[in-house]
């Protein structure tokens, strides 16, 4: 099955990206006009399906875009998991299902949770593979915790140079230092006054070198399989590409349900 990423209606910066906010990240000095490879499309997404189901919602997406705003001259790349697998509800809040509606912690999210994705280039080369950890406590971060991206927890590079990655961060990490809500125990209630921001779907977010693939340029972002221990379902599923969704979904897409779309032949 070949898969053609197609731009849709993206957005042309990810100014309006669903997943992260552009005053979060103040942009990298980085100049790309003598970058070797060609400029890759913005807004790419792909949907991705548990290969053991002949139907069913996605279990999570990976979107992609070259980034000209925050982190200037970057390849970005974020995985959204769907809330029917993983979401950063815990405690008290938690969403059912979690271990045999056992309940979900905090302490969960801290222990092992990550996510590994691959690029390949142009010309279909594997050229990247990183290991990105959700949580870890730092004693320097806001709420004392941040995501440890490829360097601490269960984080670190499985292919390529980690001179490429220029940042990493994670939605749990965004809930707890850049929108204040530092809530270790229990998340916040649905419609929580002090805290109506807080983005529930488990999302990781990594910044890349923008001329890591030369002459080449980016070709697609590569997902196998995706893990959360615990999860709503299995702790960790294959996935595939597969089709878009035929209208939004929600547990996935969030509240705005309008971004770009994938084609696959």
């Amino acid at each position: 099955m070949a898969l053609q990423i197609g731009c849709g209606d993206a957005p042309q910066t990810n100014q309006n990206d669903p997943f992260v906010e552009p005053e979060a990240i103040e942009p990298l000095p980085v100049d790309t006009e003598d970058s070797p490879g060609p400029e890759p499309a913005v807004g790419q997404t792909v949907y991705l399906y548990d290969t053991t189901k002949a139907a069913g919602p996605p279990v999570a997406k990976l979107y992609y875009e070259f980034d000209t705003v925050r982190v200037a001259g970057t390849h970005y790349v974020a995985l959204t998991f769907s809330e029917e697998f993983v979401d950063n509800t815990y405690g008290a809040n938690s969403s059912p299902g979690y271990g045999k509606d056992k309940g979900h912690e905090f302490r969960q999210l801290v222990g092992s949770d990550h996510a590994i994705i691959g690029l390949e280039d142009g010309d279909g080369n594997f050229m990247f593979e990183v290991k990105l950890d959700y949580i870890v406590e730092d004693d320097a971060s806001p709420s004392g915790y941040r995501s440890g991206g490829i360097e601490d927890g269960d984080g670190k590079m499985l292919l390529g140079s980690e001179a490429v990655v220029q940042d990493a961060r994670t939605s749990l990490e965004r809930n707890l230092n850049e929108r204040e809500c530092v809530y270790l125990e229990d998340s916040p209630a649905q419609g929580d006054p002090d805290c109506p921001d807080w983005e529930r779907r488990v999302i990781y977010e990594v910044w890349l070198d923008g001329d890591m693939f030369g002459p080449a340029g980016f070709g697609r972002p590569v997902l196998d399989h995706v893990h959360a221990s615990p999860s709503r379902m299995e702790n960790t599923i294959e996935v595939e590409p597969g089709e878009p969704p035929e209208g939004c979904e929600p547990m996935i897409d969030g509240p705005n349900c309008d971004g770009p779309v994938v084609v696959v032949d």
